[in-house]
């Protein structure tokens, strides 16, 4: 748990220049850090195996949780951030909160509530996540073309 979290505030420090080389698809390449990292963890046998792993998880949230603030911070009218960050805010302590009855949801509904099974599960969902953003940027990027001509 130190490794992601120190991990995390590290990427919070790189995420300029992370932003630079990944500019509109950074949080895609957190999603697809998240879900590789989950992978390699569902399939650790070795410390070195989850360290590396969670350096990945841990580099993903770290840029994904700002990212989140700042793109919202481009959508929300400038009288009205202020909410928004909070609602934000409760949104994603919620979402930890629920993580472990979520976990206890999968593992009923699949017969498998082995931790190795929930970083499977979260590392595809991860994948469809991004698979989702990759959609919407194509789309997003299509729009944007047919406006040029």
């Amino acid at each position: 748990m130190a490794l992601i979290t120190g991990t995390g505030c590290l990427a919070g420090f790189v995420l300029p220049a992370v932003r630079r080389v990944f500019k509109g698809a950074t949080i895609l390449f957190s999603c697809i850090l998240l879900g590789v990292g989950f992978l390699i963890l569902s399939r650790a046998y070795s410390v070195a195996a989850a360290m590396c792993a969670q350096i990945l998880i841990g580099f993903g949230y770290g840029c994904i949780t700002p990212m989140i603030f700042i793109s919202n911070s481009k959508i929300v009218p400038a009288g009205q951030i202020q909410k928004s960050n909070g609602i934000l805010s409760a949104s994603l302590y919620l979402g930890c909160f629920m993580t472990s009855y979520i976990q206890e949801w999968i593992g009923s509904a699949s017969g498998n509530g082995t931790q190795r099974y929930m970083f499977q599960t979260f590392g595809i969902g991860a994948f469809i996540a991004a698979a989702v953003i990759l959609a919407v940027l194509a789309v997003m990027k299509k729009r944007k073309d047919s406006n040029r001509e």
